[in-house]
């Protein structure tokens, strides 16, 4: 969850933690991955300000997943999506209000 709270450049610091991680659950340890081989998909939550600046977090997300070599990546085996809070309240969450990060319109998270 995003409340707003830091600047965009932490949010899309987040982004970039993610990918270190799949880097190191890639490594062949067994441990989780054993029962989960794939990496869940990694949803942002966002909620704390207005809703042009909700949409500015989502659009800086979409353009660091399209240009950061790592995101890029990690995009390409990793569904990435954004929601604001309100929309995930007022219409659940397997409605068409996630953003994925990386190519289309709004869908259900199990659509990302």
């Amino acid at each position: 969850i995003d409340r707003s709270f830091g600047c965009h450049i932490c949010l899309t610091g987040a982004v970039q933690q993610y990918c270190c991680l799949t880097c190191v659950v890639k490594a062949p340890t067994g441990g989780w991955l054993r029962w989960y081989p794939k990496f869940p998909r990694v949803l942002f939550v966002l909620t704390g300000a207005g809703r042009q600046a909700m949409d500015n977090r989502i659009s800086d997300l979409q353009a660091m997943a399209a240009h950061h070599p790592l995101v890029a990546e990690l995009a390409r085996e990793v569904p990435l999506g954004a929601v604001v809070l309100e929309d995930l309240e007022e219409h659940g969450a397997t409605s068409d209000v996630w953003v994925p990060l990386v190519g289309g319109g709004r869908r259900s998270w199990t659509e990302l």
